[in-house]
């Protein structure tokens, strides 16, 4: 497929590995003593995206991509009370994505190409479900994102498709 990138459009799909968490940051006021929690923490953990791959070809080394995608993501939080204990929050969410995203390309090795992507990620939480181990829901999230991403991967050319393995 020695002339696949000089077509002007292309398809695909693609199938990921996300990892979700929230970043806690508590005011001074938080470490007051007048508050009953003493400690929050957020875990890691792994969800993951399916969606299509719209690309347009702009030259030899840059392309635009739009990747409409709905992400499935699980956010796990624990909650420490002065004297009660523990108490751990679920937080299940399925995100419609619109990355667009411009990609910078190396020039092809043989059945090989390195590139480069960033760009932006808008997402609006289409559902969301949480469970609590005490029933009582503590923390409420915004139902739209806004991210700025970048990553590199490699184009790998079959006979009947292109590969492309990515970080972002």
């Amino acid at each position: 497929m020695p002339h696949y990138d000089e077509r002007f459009f292309h398809y695909g799909f693609t199938v990921a590995v996300n990892d979700a968490s929230y970043n806690i940051d508590q005011s001074n006021y938080f470490f007051s003593n007048t508050d009953s929690i003493s400690k929050i923490n957020a875990d890691r953990t792994i969800g993951f995206t399916l969606g299509f791959i719209v690309n347009f070809h702009i030259n030899d080394n840059f392309d635009l991509r739009v990747l409409p995608n709905v992400g499935f993501y699980q956010r796990n939080i624990s909650y420490q009370y002065k004297g009660l204990g523990e108490v751990k929050q679920t937080v299940e969410s399925n995100v419609i994505e619109l990355p667009m995203l411009l990609k910078f390309k190396s020039k092809r090795e043989g059945n090989f190409r390195a590139y480069v992507v960033a760009g932006i990620k808008p997402g609006v939480e289409v559902s969301s479900k949480v469970k609590e181990d005490d029933g009582e829901e503590r923390l409420r999230v915004k139902d739209n994102n806004f991210v700025v991403e970048y990553g590199f991967g490699i184009d790998i050319y079959n006979p009947m498709f292109k590969f492309s393995p990515e970080i972002r």
